[in-house]
C-alpha cells in the first residue's frame, strides 16, 4: 500500500509569495483605521481555498470558508480586529469587504491583477456594412 508521509527535513512550507499589508478604514468615532498584514498562504491553505472557491457550494459555506482562509493568514491581533468589525452591529464592514480583501490579496500574490469589465478596453468596431440577410425559418427535411 502506498503511503504519503511529510518529509522530516522539509521546511514548514516555503513561502509562496510576499506578505501583503493593506489598510482597513474604520468609521470615525466607532472604529479606528488599521494596517493589517496578511501572511503568504502555504500551498496547503491555497489549495484548500481554491478547491472550495471553485466548487459549487452554497453561499454561506463559501463565505465561511473565505473568512476562515483570510483569518488563517493574519496575526492574532489582526484576526481579532476584523472579527470585532464583522460582529459589530453598527459597523458596515461585512462580506463584501472580506471578498474585496481576498480578491486584492490573490491579485497581489499572483502578480496578475484582473480588470473589471468597466476597466477593460472597448472592443473594436467591425468595419463595413451590417448584413441584411434574413435567417430561414425552417430547414427542409426531405
Amino acid at each position: 500500500m502506498k503511503e504519503f508521509v511529510t518529509a522530516v527535513e522539509r521546511d514548514d512550507d516555503p513561502q509562496l509569495a510576499d506578505d501583503v499589508t493593506f489598510m482597513v478604514r474604520g468609521i470615525p468615532d466607532l472604529v479606528d483605521d488599521r494596517e493589517v498584514t496578511a501572511h503568504s498562504p502555504t500551498s496547503g491553505q491555497l489549495t484548500l481555498f481554491m478547491a472550495v472557491a471553485g466548487d459549487t457550494i452554497d453561499t454561506p459555506e463559501a463565505m465561511a470558508t473565505s473568512i476562515n482562509f483570510l483569518f488563517s493568514l493574519l496575526d492574532p491581533s489582526d484576526y481579532s480586529y476584523l472579527k470585532r468589525r464583522l460582529l459589530k452591529r453598527d459597523d458596515p464592514f461585512g462580506a463584501k469587504e472580506i471578498a474585496d480583501i481576498l480578491i486584492y490579496l490573490i491579485e497581489e500574490w499572483s502578480a496578475r491583477p484582473t480588470q473589471s469589465p468597466s476597466d477593460s478596453p472597448t472592443s473594436r468596431s467591425r468595419g463595413g456594412r451590417s448584413s441584411t440577410a434574413r435567417r430561414s425559418s425552417a430547414a427542409s427535411t426531405r
